[in-house]
């Protein structure tokens, strides 16, 4: 059987329903809710895919499908570097905020 290549075509939406937001309140705050317990149970921020039961009330249809630490962003983070304050700010600092320099 010969495959064809798949073509990727737009698919049409209403405009009214361009408009609508996917989750509800109830639903946001219940994934915030379980994502934020499992970041604090693995010690690490999560890459986590979800599911809507659409039969369960709102605010009890949150399917976790899986999860992995979060690789894309922490990366970015971990590349960024603060260069150190140079002398003339380093001594502004310790002169006006010296609670906040103190050991730096």
């Amino acid at each position: 059987m010969k495959k064809r290549p798949l073509k990727k075509q737009p698919t049409p939406v209403d405009e009214a329903r361009r408009e609508q937001f996917c989750l509800d309140d109830e639903e946001v705050l219940e994934l915030a809710k379980i994502g934020k317990a499992m970041e604090r149970e693995h010690g690490v921020s999560l890459d986590i895919e979800f599911a809507i039961d659409q039969d369960s009330p709102a605010g009890n249809n949150v399917i976790i499908l899986q999860c992995r630490p979060e690789t894309v962003w922490s990366a970015k983070r971990a590349q960024m570097k603060v260069s150190p304050l140079g002398n003339a700010a380093k001594a502004v600092l310790e002169t006006s905020l010296p609670e906040i320099t103190k050991g730096s």
